[in-house]
């Protein structure tokens, strides 16, 4: 069998040859019609010298005669010579009449040539008068010879007419050449193409199938075989092909059998867990669900989120879009209340993105975690706090007291060290009393018994009485505190008490981690329907693994000495803000820094109190 090299070069060869056939009929042609003019000129030619050579041979015959019969002696050779050479030449003459009449017109000479040699002994026998012979040369020979030299010249102006017909004869052969080379150039172009579709249909048919069953694979059908139809290039080809898809069905058999396997372990997996678990993919559809979340939310695969009657998982799954990846939910902000077995149970939602392996968000994975039992033991823990807070309260106010009169001496003297050991406990029972009103004013709030004194406020106004009130403390620790407001801020609906006990916390907390030289800087800027306030400092910022947790109580940042808090401030601080109908968050960068932002309701605006 060829292979592709040699069926192109056999294709190309192919259509060289049909050039070269048609190449050498051209010039076969061409020289058929030149040499048939240069014939037909050299036959004229020789036909007009022949005639006029048999024509000068009749009158050197005659005037041999003449002399014989007039005075001369006769040359017998002479005349046998001329006699010779004419029959010599009427034998090439015949040889050559090729104009139509001339062999009539030859025959027609060769007969008067008869005529003549029959007439001519008589005229030269010795045994006639001289005077007889003689005018038997006049009455016989004599017009014989007039007669033959006539045929001859008939002759003679019949080729001298075609030669002056050559012109002609060529214009009229350059014609047909045009015509022959015209057949003969369609001829090969329809032979040529010819050819090539076939060579093509060759060469080009098995590609044309590779590259529709490439197509097919590309659609995902791989159920398919090019089929083999020549030992060439191609042919391998084919077979490579053919065992690529092979190889392809079997690689798709076994993801599809590695994909059931695993979809299967991961419901058997899911299905195990006691909390609700769901998956959700980039189109908002219901991928994968476990049993708990098919019998407590109704979920099935295949279902529409934004279609779903369960307004906390559409609302979740809208801030997911936003943000293009899977929200993180603090604390119990997001709790959702479900009726479970007829007794109202807490769930709270955590997502976790389904990343793929270029970081990119493919889906959401939901987990509805059962937090009655920690909420109703967080309950209990902040009902104890408050109890034993309330409980302190009084004998705690009645030992500060003592400890401030003793201290200050209004009972008598002390002694040096009497004094320092008094300070010491004086100042133990300051900050414990600071916790103490702390953890009260913390349950209060998140029992909403906490009275809110909301009016109109300009933000410049609460930043400034902060900052009038900590001046002092910054200053004493070569700390720069500065302020950063927009032209004509729009007024909030804020307690200006609460607010400025969340200004002093957080001016606190960035004042105990800036060091000497840095700065903390208050902004503040309306977006949308809020003002947001920003506490920045150039401190020395939180781990990246803590941050999530910062805003829990009782938390510190572990490694900190304990001058620097209770871990309560920020707590309060959330909930002071989330009680005015706000949002706090807290950005920071270890080594460089930390921003703590909040947003309070622009006045007008409702804030939304719990």
């Amino acid at each position: 069998m060829l292979g592709l090299r040699s069926k192109l070069m056999f294709g190309f060869g192919g259509l060289l040859l049909i050039v070269l056939i048609v190449s050498i009929l051209a010039q076969t042609v061409m020289e058929h019609y030149s040499e048939a003019i240069r014939k037909s000129y050299r036959e004229d030619y020789e036909s007009v010298a022949v005639c006029q050579s048999m024509k000068e041979s009749v009158e050197q015959i005659d005037l041999a005669t003449q002399g014989a019969l007039w005075g001369r002696p006769p040359d017998p050779a002479k005349i046998r010579n001329l006699r010779g050479d004419f029959e010599h030449r009427l034998a090439m003459q015949r040889e050559d009449a090729t104009l139509p009449g001339e062999g009539t017109a030859t025959e027609q000479l060769a007969e008067a040539w008869r005529d003549y040699s029959s007439a001519y002994p008589p005229v030269l026998s010795g045994s006639t008068p001289l005077p007889d012979r003689q005018a038997l040369y006049l009455k016989q020979m004599l017009p014989q010879s007039q007669r033959l030299r006539s045929a001859a010249q008939r002759l003679i102006d019949m080729n001298l007419s075609s030669i002056l017909s050559v012109p002609a004869k060529a214009q009229a052969s350059a014609l047909q050449a045009h015509w022959a080379m015209r057949t003969l150039t369609i001829s090969a172009l329809v032979l040529s193409l010819v050819f090539a579709a076939l060579i093509g249909r060759i060469i080009l048919r098995p590609v044309r199938l590779l590259t529709i069953s490439v197509h097919e694979i590309e659609n995902g059908n791989l159920n398919l075989a090019v089929p083999v139809q020549s030992h060439d290039e191609l042919g391998s080809l084919a077979t490579a092909f053919n065992n690529m898809a092979e190889k392809l069905r079997a690689y798709r058999q076994s993801a599809d059998d590695r994909l059931v396997r695993t979809e299967r372990t991961t419901q058997m997996a899911i299905d195990s867990l006691p909390d609700a678990v769901f998956v959700i993919n980039t189109d908002g559809r219901i991928e994968l669900a476990n049993g708990v979340a098919r019998r407590l939310l109704g979920l099935s695969p295949g279902a529409l989120v934004a279609e779903s009657s369960l307004r906390w998982l559409v609302e979740l799954w809208e801030r997911v879009t936003r943000a293009r990846h899977a929200p993180e939910l603090n604390d119990y902000e997001s709790i959702v209340e479900l009726e479970v077995e007829s007794e109202p149970r807490q769930f709270l939602p955590r997502s976790v993105p389904i990343l793929n392996n270029s970081g990119q968000p493919i889906g959401t994975t939901v987990v509805l975690a059962d937090v009655t039992g920690l909420r109703r033991l967080d309950g209990m823990k902040n009902s104890l706090l408050s109890l034993v807070s309330h409980e302190l309260k009084t004998p705690l106010t009645s030992a500060r007291m003592v400890l401030h009169l003793v201290t200050e001496h209004k009972v008598g003297p002390l002694t040096a060290k009497q004094d320092e050991l008094l300070q010491a406990a004086r100042d133990d029972t300051d900050r414990l009393h600071v916790i103490v009103e702390n953890l009260l004013d913390m349950s209060r709030i998140e029992s909403g018994r906490a009275l809110m004194e909301l009016r109109p406020i300009l933000p410049d106004a609460l930043v400034s009485s902060v900052i009038d009130s900590l001046a002092s403390s910054f200053q004493s620790q070569n700390v720069s505190l500065c302020s950063v407001l927009e032209p004509d801020p729009p007024a909030v609906l804020a307690d200006p008490t609460r607010i400025g006990h969340v200004f002093a916390n957080l001016l606190m907390n960035s004042l105990r981690h800036t060091p000497t030289g840095g700065s903390v800087r208050i902004s503040a800027r309306s977006t949308g329907d809020v003002v947001e306030f920003v506490v920045a400092d150039t401190g020395s910022g939180i781990p990246r693994q803590f941050l999530h947790r910062v805003f829990d109580k009782f938390f510190r940042v572990p490694g900190q000495s304990s001058a620097s808090g209770s871990g309560l401030g920020l707590s309060i601080a959330k909930d002071i803000v989330e009680a005015h109908g706000g949002q706090i968050r807290i950005d920071s960068k270890e080594g460089i820094g930390t921003n703590v932002v909040f947003s309070l309701r622009r006045c007008g605006e409702a804030p939304a109190l719990h």
